[in-house]
């Protein structure tokens, strides 16, 4: 400043300082969108389809893209798979499947292992994680069961979400996939899935929906036809992911699942895998011919740019490594063993035979071939190079050799039924694996096992039975055998994960994702026009009713229900409230008191779900929460809050608005543990399945309140029942539902007083408007450093001004 104090600054300086900074601030304002647009106005129509197919090849990825070196833009590589790096990576974990970690019902535990799968990915160099797979447990037998969460659309939608979030964090794209409707191998590329739009939305999206609400980068197609259609060239289920979903990213195909160009084009494919039979040459020519717009090229573009922004793969400020990198840590090493521990499933416990207490025994025969080589992982995409595998036997001698216990091991009938007869216990090993490309030919272990497992406990009758499955298994021997395991497929920590379960180091927490049935006549998919289809044509007859929900509308019992899994301690339940809207936009918000009543730590898994008004023709119980909380031996009440249930949570697909509805009506909640409760809004409910064991419990029972009831909560009159392996509390509350106010104090909402009632006199629980917003993203990975960029420059530049 000059001795009197005024600004030696000229007006054009000062001027061009406030330019300079106004300009920084555009400059580090851009979204991801801004620069993904900035790039596709100065690319010329061959450029744009460089990125819009694959390079024909499969290595150095199992699918690649040219890089477009003009704009710094490295090839793409798109890596296999939904459990770690596949396709024969060398120096990689091998972790559980996907549906022995969706066993842990954790989403904690789901997006650590996201986060360890996407940094892998990313030390491999690849730019996208063809995962995670979250179609519908559907079929039983299904190949690629393995490979995704569950059965239940709510619990897949809470676990894509973690690990879409987890895997992206790291730099690297999720690819969500397949859809829609791959719920079979058996004529994949070939079958035409007949599904009504109501089930479609209730049960196969909502994995999506979640996932592109997650911000998910990618969606694959599916091979399969949907209602006629191709699904990679599907407007109309395109048209649902994009438009009224609001999905950002870009949709690729799965590899050769693209039919044609114009068609798929224009329907909403983005890019071709992993070939450029299509969206190559053929698709440069109907852009210069004018029958597809140059506007819908640009579009495809800029959708596989953004999310590169979006995660900070773009720009490249890094030296990409490659596959031979060595992304392995004992770190993940570690993680692997706690998914396996915790994806663990104690279905049965007769007289307490588990844990093994080391004190009290000499001997124990180790059975099975499986105990030695251990069945780890699926077969496909999913199939994953295991760096080492601990074997059952090895662990649990090791486990073991500070009691100095003698452990036998026998895999022929002959020998093991002699080693079972003089030891203290027999522990039987069974494996059993699928693969992508073909289902599973029964629910049946392999040949001989069943008749191996009945042999051997008649000549030891303290036998537990341990399962390396890739799904759900039917079990002739179920009333025999004291204990049995469902450890899935656990991965290289497969025999330590084992023995701290069965030896009380952990106290096993799993629960169930999918049904057991009894055998396949009496599960959901029981007609051959249901599976694998009738002359390439397959109809999905049993609409919203799939797994459990089968089970509880028609009262056949499973062999194990969905949610099913013990604990070596014991949980009480009390005190169960709702807290009723108070608004039209408010959710409804649950909470239970649950108590260790035993004498060990361990975590619970409570399930809340939610029972429709009839009118509704929903399936009796529909999970809509469920929490997993740790509690210390003797501790509690700890008083356990459910996320809220939302509007969304209570509404049903309307066909004719398109559209999420809220129904008035009474809605009811159950909070259970384990397995369903006997008692149901006080209507008797038929026993589940198998009671042969000896764990005494008590569950509890109220009827529905009258709609005027001031109460949001009712008393519960317990009663106790030894034929139970549950520990359950059931309650009802009385939710009469609309989009009006609900007074303060009262448990009804008089859908007479609707304000936004739509012509069939349901109102919409959802806009469509808000999923077709055009609002860019800021990528995440690099906008708090733009951000503190934007700062600086602007009070450098304000500080030059004064």
């Amino acid at each position: 400043r000059g001795s009197n104090g005024s600004s030696s600054r000229s007006p054009s300086m000062k001027m061009l300082v406030l330019l300079l900074v106004a300009w920084t601030a555009c400059v580090y304002a851009q979204t991801s969108r801004d620069l993904a647009l900035a790039i596709v106005a100065n690319m010329t129509l061959q450029e744009k389809t460089i990125l819009v197919r694959g390079t024909g090849s499969t290595s150095p990825y199992i699918g690649n893209t040219f890089a477009l070196p003009r704009f710094g833009i490295p090839a793409l590589g798109l890596s296999d798979g939904p459990q770690g790096v596949g396709n024969q990576a060398t120096f990689v974990t091998g972790w559980p499947s996907a549906l022995t970690v969706a066993a842990a019902w954790d989403v904690d535990l789901m997006n650590a292992w996201g986060v360890a799968m996407g940094a892998e990915h990313r030390g491999k160099g690849s730019t996208v994680m063809l995962g995670p797979m979250i179609n519908i447990v559907r079929v039983p037998q299904a190949g690629r069961n393995f490979e995704t969460f569950s059965e239940d659309p709510y619990l897949t939608a809470k676990l894509a979400v973690a690990s879409v979030q987890g895997i992206q964090s790291q730099g690297v794209l999720a690819c969500a996939k397949h859809f829609a409707n791959n719920n079979q191998e058996e004529d994949r590329t070939t079958v035409d899935v007949r599904v009504d739009q109501r089930t479609e939305w209730e049960i196969y999206y909502p994995g999506f929906q979640a996932s592109v609400e997650a911000g998910v980068g990618t969606v694959m197609c599916a091979y399969n036809l949907i209602n006629g259609s191709w699904a990679c060239e599907n407007a109309g289920i395109i048209s649902d992911l994009k438009d009224t979903m609001g999905f950002k990213g870009w949709v690729m195909s799965d590899w050769g699942a693209t039919h044609s160009t114009n068609k798929a084009v224009l329907a909403g494919l983005d890019q071709e895998m992993p070939t450029a039979t299509f969206l190559g040459n053929s698709l440069l020519q109907q852009v210069q011919a004018g029958n597809i717009p140059v506007a819908r090229l640009d579009d495809m573009v800029v959708r596989i740019l953004e999310p590169l922004f979006d995660v900070g793969f773009l720009p490249v400020n890094r030296t990409i490594p490659n596959r031979s990198s060595n992304v392995r840590s004992a770190a993940h090493d570690t993680l692997a063993r706690q998914l396996a521990e915790a994806g663990t499933v104690l279905l049965k416990n007769q007289g307490g035979i588990l844990p093994i207490d080391a004190t009290q025994i000499r001997t124990i025969a180790v059975i099975g071939s499986d105990a030695a080589s251990p069945t780890v992982t699926g077969g496909g995409s999913g199939d994953v190079r295991m760096p080492y595998v601990v074997s059952p036997l090895s662990a649990i001698r090791n486990i073991t050799q500070p009691n100095n216990i003698n452990v036998t091991y026998t895999a022929d009938l002959q020998s093991s039924v002699a080693a079972a007869t003089v030891a203290d216990i027999a522990l039987v090993f069974v494996g059993l694996s699928s693969t992508e490309g073909s289902d599973r030919s029964s629910l049946s272990l392999p040949s001989g096992y069943d008749a191996f497992i009945s042999a051997v406990v008649q000549a030891q009758p303290r036998t537990v039975v341990i399962m390396h499955i890739p799904g759900a298994t039917v079990m002739p021997w179920v009333d025999q055998v004291p204990g049995i395991v469902a450890a899935f497929l656990p991965g290289q920590e497969a025999g330590n994960a084992i023995a701290n379960v069965l030896f009380g180091v952990v106290n096993p927490s799993g629960r169930l994702p999918i049904t057991f049935p009894t055998s396949i006549d009496r599960s959901p998919i029981n007609t051959p026009e249901q599976y694998p289809g009738v002359n390439l044509q397959q109809v999905y007859t049993e609409g919203l009713l799939v797994g459990y929900r089968w089970h509880d509308a028609t009262g056949v019992a499973p062999l194990f229900r969905f949610g099913a899994g013990l604990s070596y301690t014991t949980f009480a339940y009390s005190n169960l409230q709702v807290q009723l809207p108070t608004d039209s936009t408010s959710p409804v918000r649950v909470s239970v008191d649950i108590s260790n009543t035993g004498s060990r730590d361990g975590h619970e898994i409570a399930q809340l779900y939610l029972t429709y008004p009839d009118s509704v023709g929903e399936p009796p119980l529909v999970l809509r929460g469920f929490k997993k909380v740790f509690i210390a031996a003797g501790a509690g009440p700890v008083t356990v809050q459910f996320e809220p249930i939302t509007r969304r949570d209570m509404s049903v697909w309307d066909v004719i608005i398109h559209d999420w509805s809220l129904v008035g009506g009474n809605y009811s909640i159950t909070v259970s543990s384990e397995r369903y409760p006997f008692h149901m809004n006080g209507s008797s409910f038929p026993n589940p399945g198998p009671t042969s064991t000896s764990t005494s419990s008590t569950s509890a029972t109220a009827s529905t309140t009258a709609a005027t009831t001031s109460s949001a909560t009712t008393t519960s009159q317990a009663s106790s029942t030894t034929t139970s392996t549950i520990a359950a509390i059931t309650s009802a509350a009385t939710l009469l539902s609309s989009s009006s106010a609900l007074s303060s104090g009262s448990s009804a909402i008089s859908s007479s007083t609707s304000t936004s009632a739509s012509a069939n006199g349901t109102s919409s629980a959802s806009g469509r408007g808000a999923s077709t917003s055009t609002t860019a993203r800021v990528s995440p990975a690099s906008q708090t450093k733009k951000n503190w960029l934007l700062i600086a420059f602007v009070a450098v530049g304000m500080c030059v001004f004064l």
